[in-house]
C-alpha cells in the first residue's frame, strides 16, 4: 500500500525470571535443606545435559580445580541425553566421587540449589539468551560463564565473576579459582537481574505497546 512505518519495528524483550522462585537465600540453611556439607566448596552448573552446554570443558577444568581444592563438589542441576557420557567422563577423570548429577528437579529446588554454591558455572558453546545466568544473579551468585550472547551484560569481570573468552580448561579453571576470592556481589547480581524480572514484564510491554492498558 506504500504506508511507511514509522518507529523501531523490533523492540527486544529477553526471557524473565521469575524472581518470587529465585531470590537470595542464606547459604547455610540452602545446604541444610539440600543435605550438603557445609565445608565443602561447592560448583553449581544448571541446564540440560547436552554437548552444547560445554559440560566437557566444565570437567575437565573441574579437575584442575581439585588439585587446589580437593574438597570440590560439581553439582550438574539437570538432565539430557549426555547425562551417562557426562557419568563416564568424570569416572575417566577420576571425578565421579565429586560430580554429582540432580535430574529433572521442580524451579524451587533449583533455586536452593543455586543457593547453596560457593560459584556458579556455565560452559555453553552458544546461547540465545542467558537466562540461567539471570536465574544465578536474581539469587545473587557470582558466575563463570564462557562467552556467550548477552553473557556481558550480567557479568561485569572481577566483580561478580568473569568472563571466559577462550574455551581452554586450564584458563577457565584460573578464572575459576581467580572468582572464588571476589566477595559475594549479591547486590550487583540482584540488581542486574532486576531489569529481567517478570514482574516487570507488562510495564515494559506497555512502553512500547501503550494499547496493551486497555487490556487491564
Amino acid at each position: 500500500t506504500g504506508r511507511v512505518l514509522e518507529g523501531p519495528l523490533f523492540h527486544q524483550f529477553p526471557t524473565r525470571v521469575d524472581t518470587a522462585v529465585f531470590f537470595p537465600r542464606k547459604l547455610e540453611d540452602a545446604r541444610q535443606h539440600l543435605d550438603i556439607p557445609a565445608d565443602a566448596l561447592v560448583f553449581v552448573v544448571v541446564g540440560r545435559l547436552s554437548w552444547g552446554k560445554g559440560w566437557n570443558l566444565l570437567l575437565d577444568a573441574f579437575q584442575k580445580i581439585t588439585d587446589s581444592c580437593p574438597k570440590s563438589v560439581l553439582i550438574f542441576v539437570g538432565d539430557g541425553e549426555d547425562r551417562c557420557a557426562l557419568k563416564d567422563r568424570a569416572t575417566d577423570l577420576g571425578l565421579d566421587k565429586s560430580v554429582r548429577i540432580t535430574g529433572f528437579i521442580t524451579q524451587s529446588e533449583v533455586s536452593y540449589y543455586v543457593n547453596a554454591a560457593d560459584l556458579c558455572l556455565s560452559g555453553s558453546e552458544r546461547e540465545g539468551w542467558p537466562t540461567v545466568a539471570v536465574e544465578m544473579l536474581a539469587c545473587g551468585c557470582n558466575l563463570v560463564s564462557t562467552e556467550v550472547s548477552g553473557i556481558r551484560d550480567m557479568i561485569t569481570d572481577g566483580l561478580n565473576g568473569y568472563v571466559v573468552s577462550e574455551r581452554d580448561p586450564t584458563v577457565f579453571a584460573n578464572a575459576v579459582l581467580h572468582a572464588l576470592k571476589l566477595p559475594r556481589a549479591v547486590d550487583h547480581s540482584t540488581k542486574i537481574a532486576e531489569r529481567y524480572s517478570l514482574k516487570h514484564l507488562r510495564s515494559d510491554l506497555e512502553e512500547v505497546w501503550p494499547a496493551i492498558r486497555q487490556l487491564s
